[in-house]
């Protein structure tokens, strides 16, 4: 089973608007079983939530996330 910090070296958030599409570096801190908790690496605007300050937790589709390895989800965590 991989453990979070193998995963969290070039994850990402990936958000399209109006404008395109922009991927937002994100450190995975935990899930559940239809979203990622996340942690912003730098400040930056989410539409429709505001300011995403660095190191804030939020919760995100897991869609919405790409892992290090081109993956979209991890297993569920045990225990």
């Amino acid at each position: 089973m991989l453990a979070w910090e193998d995963c969290n070296m070039g994850s990402y958030l990936e958000v399209c608007g109006w404008s395109g599409c922009e991927k937002i570096p994100v450190t995975v801190i935990g899930e559940t079983a239809s979203e990622f908790r996340i942690e912003a690496v730098e400040t930056t605007f989410l539409p429709g939530r505001g300011t995403f300050k660095k190191g804030q937790p939020v919760y995100v589709p897991k869609a919405a996330v790409t892992l290090d390895g081109g993956e979209t989800r991890l297993p569920l965590a045990s225990g």
